[in-house]
Formats: structure tokens, sequence, C-alpha cells
């Protein structure tokens, strides 16, 4: 009796398992193939946020050796490193606030999709690529805002330079100086966005609502 109940059983998951490749095939999903993409979006989306915090903490550092040079220069009897000090003391301030919360919203993004991809991958898919293409959005505006602030500074330093004005002189290399620190930063942060997008791009997980239970039903039982 117990050894036709255990025949019964395997004809049962034999029967089951082909139902499920007969209409995945038919469906044109690839449970294998789908389970593939789930764990390359995974480690995908582990790297770039791992690299955004990176970047994070990089931008808090630059910013908080910006605010230490500034609270230095203002110490100075200069009046070049005076005007120097406030770009620095203002823009390190910001890199900081911004930088640390860069740091922080990377960190619990990987600890968001760490749970949520093996369970939902295309719900993080359809939620990540207009995110990212916001970030796109939002990097192209801040290139030419820095690219004008560096060259407002730049060109007050030159004219402040011929006019013999140390203190607006200092502000307007200060101001290029920092610019340019950050638009490097944020270059870097760019490209890491963009790979990140163009993977996103190429995965092709749950082609349908179909294929997707079929890749669950495949993967959970068996």
């Amino acid at each position: 009796m117990a050894a036709r109940l255990e025949y019964c059983e395997t004809l049962h998951m034999k029967a089951a398992t082909s139902v499920i490749v007969l209409i995945s095939c038919m469906t044109g999903s690839n449970p294998a193939a789908a389970q593939s993409d789930v764990i390359s979006m995974r480690e995908s989306m582990t790297t770039y946020y791992r690299g955004e915090r990176v970047g994070g903490i990089g931008f808090l550092t630059a910013g908080a050796a910006s605010l230490v040079a500034g609270g230095l220069m203002r110490r100075s009897s200069s009046d070049l490193y005076h005007g120097m000090s406030y770009p620095m003391l203002g823009l390190g301030g910001l890199q900081v606030l911004i930088g640390g919360f860069v740091a922080w919203r990377a960190g619990s993004h990987i600890d968001e999709f760490k749970h949520r991809i093996a369970s939902e991958p295309q719900a993080c898919k359809d939620e990540e690529l207009p995110r990212m293409n916001d970030v796109k959005h939002t990097f192209g505006i801040l290139f030419f805002a820095e690219l004008a602030i560096a060259a407002a500074g730049l060109t007050t330093a030159m004219v402040a330079y011929r006019a013999e004005t140390k203190a607006l002189t200092g502000i307007g290399a200060g101001l290029t100086i920092q610019a340019l620190l950050i638009l490097a930063q944020d270059a870097i942060a760019s490209r890491r966005a963009k790979r990140y997008m163009r993977a996103l791009e190429g995965f092709q997980v749950a082609v349908s609502p179909t294929g997707q239970q079929y890749w669950l039903a495949y993967r959970s039982p068996f």
C-alpha cells in the first residue's frame, strides 16, 4: 500500500512539472531565465546602492574637509583666505547634509530590496526605472548649475584680481574650486546611475503576469 501511494505521488509530481513546463513554453516564459534575471537584478541593485552609500560618505567627507579648511581660513589674517572661507563653509555644510542623506537612503534601499526582490521582481523594476529616470534628469540640471557656478566664480575671481580686491577674489576662487569638486563627484554618481539604469532596462522579469505565476509555482513547490 505504501509503495502504491509513493508511486502515485511520483506520477503526480511528474505530471505537475510537465504541465508547468508545457504552459511556460506556450506562454513564452522561461523559469530558469526568470530566476537568473531576478538574481542579476538583485546584484545590480545591491551594487548600485552600495556605490551610492560609498559615494554619499565620500561627499560627506569632502564637505567636512571643506568645513575644516573654511574654519582655518576664517582664522587667517589674509583677506584672500577670508573670502575663500565663505564658499568653503557654505557649500561644505551643504555637502555634509546631502552626503549624509544619500548614504542613509542608500542603506535603507538595500534593506528594502533585499527582501522584496525575490517576491516582487517586476514591481521593483517598475518602481526603479521611473525613479532612475528622474535621477538622470536631476543630474543633467545639476551639471548645468555647477558649471554656471564655476564659471561665475572664475569670472568674479578674475575681475576682482584685476581690481585688486582680495576678499572678492577669494570668494570667486572658493566658488570655482567647490563647484568643480562637486561636479566631479556628481559625474561619478551619474555614470553609476546610467549603468544601473541600462541594467534595469535589460532585465526581462515576468514578461506577463501568467509567466510570473508559473515561474513562482515552479520555483516554490519543487
